[in-house]
């Protein structure tokens, strides 16, 4: 227990000295960049994905079309 209890104390001395050594060139307007640069990537990734998931269902649908597909509810109107 004891060594559970010095090794907890360790991890927070370290952590706290992380810390100090982050906060000490610390720069908000980079860390706001920085969070928007990350909304902006997620964004492009999504925008690639679903074009590509698209494509995919494309393709899939032109397949389907060759095959002599049964006629659907809308045919018989």
């Amino acid at each position: 227990m004891a060594l559970f209890i010095w090794a907890e104390e360790a991890f927070a001395m370290d952590w706290a000295k992380a810390m100090q050594l982050y906060y000490r060139d610390f720069n908000p307007m980079k860390e706001i960049l920085i969070f928007f640069a990350m909304i902006v990537a997620t964004g492009v990734l999504t925008y690639f994905y679903q074009k590509y998931k698209n494509k995919k269902l494309e393709e899939k649908r032109k397949m389907r079309e060759g095959r002599g597909q049964k006629r659907g509810f809308d045919d018989y109107l």
